[in-house]
């Protein structure tokens, strides 16, 4: 399992953004990005995501309240990947760096590993990602809340180093049957569908031809989570 074990911190800053925004960036950012390898003939991949938190929701807060280290675990998949296999992560953040530690597993035993002691196939020390996703579901009683997916449309920096720019559409959110595994078009929207997340990723700083455009369109760092805007719409109403 050693050779599918990945870790990895960075910058990333968010936008929300209209469908004729997305449409400009997308045009102006060509001459410096290429399309990700990963990506299908229509330039995307789709994404779907099993997230954990406790009873009252303490990922979900701790990302409300603004908390400058905060982690959470999810199980993802990716409809480019083989089938039968998934990522068990987790995502940390430490003030402005984020951090991802993950480790692939058999889909249809990576619930097992976390959701049922007595049958589960994990065994301590085997795997440190593991130890680390099996200490915070059990110390915070996490369990499976909600299935975020959407389409991904991703480009890679060809003069930048670790520079990669991303737009998420179609994002919705699935509270209940919470399986992932191919499932990626259900679910209700937990955004308007005319907009879309712009993710910009980077080791150290934003390039200027790139700022350049963000304030052209006067673009704003948004603190958008996927999963904290579905279980707002979900469980607490859009009342927040």
């Amino acid at each position: 399992m050693d050779g599918y074990r990945r870790s990895f911190s960075r910058f990333e800053l968010k936008y929300l953004i209209r469908y004729k925004d997305y449409l400009f960036f997308r045009d102006v950012i060509r001459n410096y990005v290429e399309p990700d390898p990963y990506c299908d003939r229509e330039g995307f991949y789709k994404i779907s995501s099993l997230y954990y938190d406790s009873p009252d929701y303490l990922c979900f807060w701790e990302k409300i309240e603004g908390l400058k280290f905060r982690r959470k675990f999810r199980i993802r998949t990716y409809d480019n990947d083989d089938s039968r296999m998934g990522f068990m992560e987790i995502k940390q953040r430490i003030d402005r760096t984020l951090q991802k530690r993950r480790t692939r597993v058999p889909l249809d035993v990576a619930r097992n590993y976390v959701d049922d002691v007595e049958t589960s196939p994990y065994r301590p020390g085997e795997d440190r990602v593991l130890d680390e996703i099996f200490y915070l579901v059990k110390s915070q009683l996490l369990e499976p809340r909600m299935v975020i997916s959407y389409q991904r449309e991703a480009f890679m920096g060809i003069y930048e180093s670790g520079l990669r720019i991303t737009f998420d559409h179609r994002c919705k959110y699935r509270d209940k049957e919470l399986e992932i595994g191919g499932i990626f078009d259900e679910g209700k929207y937990f955004l308007p569908p005319e907009l879309a997340i712009m993710e910009i990723k980077f080791n150290e700083v934003v390039p200027l031809w790139l700022c350049s455009y963000l304030n052209r369109l006067e673009c704003r760092v948004q603190r958008i989570s996927k999963y904290c805007t579905a279980v707002e719409a979900a469980v607490y109403g859009g009342q927040i």
